[in-house]
């Protein structure tokens, strides 16, 4: 019993251990940007997160651009007018913008472009399915 309670001890170690690993090297994958995220929602509304490494003299968006699904291929539709939200000498940035003129029926998704003091990286919303 005792052996049995050891090996067990010893497997959700060795498990706790490799999955700290596999963070690490994930969150270690980009210098800039530790998180990034961009959500559309059913009202068309554009939720944008983003957190860096250290603070950041200025962080932005520089560009949006709608994307519609046709078959299982993402083709860019228009640009869109990006967030004027900026923030200065932080790590942090959230922001939200409607987009419900440019968006009709069909399969949409939205590239962003961050930029954090010149560096500049993509994020991409989940996609959302829309009747009109």
């Amino acid at each position: 019993m005792k052996i049995r309670f050891i090996v067990i001890l010893i497997i959700l170690c060795l498990l706790l251990a490799y999955t700290s690993y596999a963070d690490t090297n994930a969150v270690l994958a980009d210098p800039v940007f530790y998180h990034m995220s961009a959500s559309l929602q059913a009202n068309k509304k554009l939720t944008i997160s983003v957190i860096t490494r250290s603070n950041a003299s200025e962080i932005k968006v520089d560009a949006c651009t709608l994307q519609v699904q046709v078959g299982s291929v993402w083709q860019d539709v228009c640009p869109l007018i990006p967030p004027s939200h900026k923030t200065e000498n932080t790590n942090v940035y959230g922001t939200s913008i409607y987009y419900t003129s440019s968006i009709g029926a069909g399969t949409y998704r939205i590239r962003v472009t961050m930029n954090a003091d010149n560096y500049t990286k993509d994020v991409t919303s989940n996609a959302r399915t829309f009747s009109s």
